[in-house]
């Protein structure tokens, strides 16, 4: 059924996924992990991107405009500064940084910018860019929990099984060449603060 209907599929999905980046739900790696196991590890990162991109727009569209002095007067001074800072020395880089390194919460840095007057280019750019990394990690990771059931399977099938008992996963079904990479990866985007940490402390 998925694969007649695959661009149904994946435009449903990435609306699901902009819904849920638009109203601050979280989950959005559960997302990500399940667009992996859907659509393999490409066209679910892609569509996983496309759909956080979009809600992240839609929120900055509505707090650059109608909630703008209600988010500027709740957010806490010294928070608020910190953000003011670093918008004003490079809004780009210093959003892009926010997107890669998760020092705040996705849904706290898609509020901020609009209200502070960052533009739509940069603040769409640096979203863009900035989520790419961390949702083709998880997507990879997901589309390896696809291959663990597909191992499972043509062991069940290899060895003459009955369907109902492929239920019961052998534990060497888990370590496939997709999920080991997905995991590698996942291992690498939680090196990533560390590094841009010690990047940004350099002199020049």
């Amino acid at each position: 059924m998925l694969a007649s209907h695959w661009v149904l599929t994946v435009a449903l999905y990435i609306v699901l996924y902009a819904a849920s980046v638009a109203l601050s739900v979280p989950g959005g790696a559960v997302l990500t992990l399940a667009g992996g196991f859907l659509f393999g590890w490409l066209w679910g990162g892609v569509a996983a991107v496309v759909g956080a991109t979009l809600g992240a727009v839609i929120v900055y569209v509505a707090t650059r405009s109608a909630l703008r002095n209600l988010l500027l007067d709740r957010l806490e001074d010294t928070r608020l500064d910190r953000f003011r800072k670093g918008f004003g020395e490079n809004a780009f880089s210093y959003l892009l940084f926010l997107r890669v390194v998760p020092v705040f919460p996705f849904w706290l840095v898609n509020l901020v910018p609009g209200p502070l007057g960052v533009s739509f280019r940069t603040y769409t750019l640096a979203t863009l860019i900035g989520i790419i990394p961390g949702t083709f990690a998880f997507s990879i990771a997901g589309a390896g929990l696809d291959s663990v059931i597909a191992a499972q399977g043509a062991r069940c099938a290899a060895e003459g099984m009955p369907r109902e008992n492929c239920l019961h996963f052998d534990a060497t079904s888990i370590f496939t060449p997709e999920l080991i990479v997905g995991f590698i990866a996942l291992g690498v985007l939680a090196l990533v603060p560390v590094l841009v940490k010690r990047y940004r402390r350099r002199p020049y």
